[in-house]
C-alpha cells in the first residue's frame, strides 16, 4: 500500500535535488520543433489549447504502444494542477457512491472530487472507516476503500501538504427533449 502513496507523492511532488518545473507529462519528455499546416494546427487546438497536450492525448486515446506500455493506472492519485498544488482524482467506477462527495467527471473514467458546504478531507476519511466497518462489503470494494481511506490518511499526517476544500461551479447543459411533429 506504502508503494502507491510513495508513487504519488513522488510524481507529484520532483525531489528537492531537481530545481524547476516538474515534468509536463508527468514522465520524462522531449522537445521536438514540427511545421504542421495551419488547418492541423486548428484541429489539435480544438482537442487541446496546448497542441503538444493534443498529440498526446491523441496518441493516448488511440491506445497504441504508448497506452500499453504505461503503468496501470491507480484508483485514487494526486494530479498536479498548478505549482503545489493537486486534485484528488480517483476512477471514477471505483467510487461512484462515495458518502458525502461528488465526483466531478475528467473524461478517460477520472473524476475529481468536491465536497459539499460543510464536508472536509476529515469527513470523507470517516464515511470510509464507516463503509468498512460493514461486514457485508465485497472483498475487491474494502479493498480499494481501505487504500483509499490510508492513501488520504497519509496525506492528511503529511506535514508538507494542507488541505483547502474550494466550492466549484459546474454547469452543464440540459438535455434538448425530442421535438414532437404537430399535425
Amino acid at each position: 500500500m506504502s508503494h502507491i502513496l510513495t508513487r504519488v507523492l513522488t510524481r507529484a511532488q520532483p525531489p528537492a535535488t531537481r530545481p524547476g518545473r516538474p515534468p509536463k507529462f508527468g514522465r520524462p519528455a522531449h522537445l521536438v520543433a514540427l511545421t504542421l499546416p495551419e488547418d492541423v494546427l486548428a484541429a489539435l487546438r480544438c482537442i487541446d489549447p496546448d497542441v503538444g497536450w493534443a498529440v498526446v492525448k491523441l496518441i493516448e486515446g488511440a491506445g497504441g504502444p504508448v497506452a500499453a506500455n504505461r503503468p496501470p493506472e491507480h484508483d485514487v492519485e494526486l494530479l498536479p494542477i498548478a505549482p503545489r498544488r493537486f486534485l484528488i482524482v480517483v476512477r471514477q467506477e471505483a467510487f461512484a457512491s462515495l458518502p458525502g462527495v461528488s465526483l466531478v467527471p475528467l473524461g478517460q473514467g477520472k473524476a475529481f472530487l468536491a465536497f459539499p458546504p460543510g464536508r472536509t478531507a476529515e469527513s470523507l476519511e470517516l464515511a470510509l472507516t464507516d463503509q468498512l466497518e460493514d461486514p457485508d462489503l465485497a472483498h475487491q470494494r474494502r479493498s480499494r476503500l481501505q487504500a483509499f481511506r490510508d492513501l488520504l490518511r497519509g496525506w492528511r499526517r503529511d506535514s508538507s501538504l494542507v488541505f483547502h476544500e474550494r466550492s466549484i461551479v459546474a454547469v452543464e447543459k440540459k438535455r434538448q427533449r425530442p421535438s414532437v411533429p404537430r399535425s
